[in-house]
């Protein structure tokens, strides 16, 4: 039996005008080799109309291999919905490692894609992650919204990251070292803001 990602790459192939893939609870593992992987990103990146993944709850965190060919996959896309994928950052060490999930995930949103909305949600992220995305969000002017609800990020990593989207300590710094566009969401948003929207409009 062929895997799953096999299968996606070939449905992205024959469908060209697709403009949404959502792809949830569909774990890769046993059988998503990084080959068929790597096929399978190689045909949404080469997709000419393509603007939104939602690959959630997939067991992506498992292999950083292949969450690292996904994030490349999707560096034009608009939308990409990582949540529930077991993303862990508990064991990243220092927040200046170069070679982890927290480097690998700031350093793409750090490159500016044009992403306009990113959803990490109940993942298992932690202080050491938020303190590289708060690097990486002051070079970044395209994400409107990041959703990192239900993980394991406290109140340091919390306020690096809100002084990284407006930093206080002079009138240079809120100019020119402030994210000024970028709406982060830490808690479950009611049913009835207009912000619940997830497409980034």
């Amino acid at each position: 039996m062929r895997p799953k990602a096999y299968f996606l790459s070939e449905f992205l192939k024959e469908n060209m005008s697709l403009v949404s893939l959502e792809v949830q609870n569909n774990p890769l593992d046993g059988g998503a080799s990084v080959e068929m992987m790597s096929r399978f990103c190689h045909a949404m990146e080469a997709h000419p109309s393509l603007t939104r993944i939602c690959l959630a709850k997939m067991n992506l965190g498992a292999d950083l291999d292949i969450l690292r060919m996904i994030l490349n996959a999707c560096r034009n896309m608009n939308y990409l919905d990582l949540s529930r994928n077991r993303i862990d950052t508990q064991n990243d060490g220092e927040a200046t490692s170069t070679s982890s999930v927290s480097a690998m995930i700031s350093e793409y949103l750090g490159k500016n894609p044009p992403l306009k909305c990113l959803s990490l949600e109940q993942n298992r992220l932690c202080d050491n992650f938020a303190l590289q995305l708060a690097r990486a969000l002051r070079k970044n002017f395209n994400l409107k919204r990041l959703f990192l609800r239900s993980n394991n990020i406290g109140e340091e990593g919390k306020m690096a990251v809100r002084n990284a989207q407006y930093n206080l300590s002079s009138l240079d710094a809120i100019i020119d070292e402030s994210n000024h566009t970028c709406q982060i969401i830490f808690h479950v948003i009611p049913a009835k803001d207009p912000f619940r929207n997830l497409n980034g409009s």
